[in-house]
């Protein structure tokens, strides 16, 4: 293997390659449920902490991943990227920042669409419908402090591995953080 493959700036590059697949902005969260099983879900990728390897994400502090990610802060990403065909799966552990005095937290607040802002208000997620409750998308509504069920998830890698579906042969390499150094290692697909 190369001595300088960074699994973060192939990533990086391989965003940049499929910017135009709006699909390519999602990837899927595995968390452990509090039976012990799976629990998976498509998110949406809000960038890396600035000066680090860590992606963000934003959810509901009352959706369901928030107590799994408490209970077991170590998590899976799948990222398939459509047009390089390439997939990466990311191990990596959650931290969940939902004080309001997190200025990470503030400013990925303020990077949301006021229809985005506008969900944080709505009922609580996996309850039973009710149409007759409001979903409080009223003009006195104050989109511009987030809510106290509005929270930050940064997910800090310690495992990637990279595969690239395209040509022949296909290219998968592993990287593990050991003692704040990754270590690379090619394997078979």
């Amino acid at each position: 293997m190369s001595a300088d493959y960074s699994w973060y700036a192939a990533l990086r590059h391989t965003i940049r390659k499929n910017k135009r697949t709006r699909e390519n902005s999602y990837f899927h969260l595995a968390t452990v449920a509090s039976d012990g099983s799976p629990s998976n879900r498509a998110v949406v990728f809000r960038g890396f902490l600035p000066g680090t390897d860590s992606l963000k994400i934003v959810t509901d502090t009352r959706s369901k991943k928030v107590p799994e990610l408490q209970d077991n802060p170590v998590c899976e990403v799948s990222w398939y990227f459509s047009h390089t065909r390439e997939q990466y799966r990311i191990k990596a552990r959650a931290e969940i920042f939902k004080q309001a005095t997190s200025l990470e937290r503030a400013e990925s607040w303020e990077k949301l669409s006021e229809q985005a802002r506008a969900q944080f208000f709505w009922p609580m997620p996996g309850k039973v419908y009710d149409p007759q409750q409001s979903l409080e998308q009223d003009s006195d509504l104050d989109l511009k402090q987030p809510p106290a069920s509005f929270a930050l998830l940064i997910l800090e890698p310690f495992s990637v591995d990279h595969l690239q579906l395209k040509g022949s042969p296909q290219i998968r390499r592993v990287s593990v953080l050991e003692n704040t150094v990754w270590k690379n290692v090619d394997v078979n697909p």
